[in-house]
């Protein structure tokens, strides 16, 4: 009977010793498949990073154009602003001239 429990003593250890290397087996492979999605994660997370270093610099771009653009726009209505000045201020002179000589015509004229 002695002999009896130590052969199921020993079968049950080598069951023992197998369901624990079954076991590290399967931690040892989730391990890996963990790090394995951990690695696609990261260059997912770095290609998002890069894509969004794009974007923020196309943002900036177009914001700059804009900028530059409402700064060219500004500077001609400030243009347009001072010709249409220049030519209030000619057509001022002119009827100031007309007047001065209407005047010194009526002078001469004497009335």
């Amino acid at each position: 009977m002695a002999e009896a429990m130590t052969t199921a003593e020993i079968a049950t250890k080598a069951d023992v010793r197998e369901a624990q290397a079954a076991t590290m087996a399967a931690i040892a492979a989730v391990k890996t498949e963990t790090m394995a999605a951990i690695t696609e994660l990261k260059s997912t997370l770095r290609e998002s990073e890069q894509r969004q270093a794009v974007e923020n610099a196309a943002m900036r771009s177009a914001l700059r154009e804009s900028e530059w653009r409402q700064i060219a726009e500004n500077a001609t209505m400030r243009a347009e602003a001072k010709a249409m000045e220049l030519r209030m201020t000619i057509k001022l002179g002119g009827l100031i001239a007309a007047g001065v000589a209407a005047l010194a015509a009526m002078k001469f004229f004497g009335h």
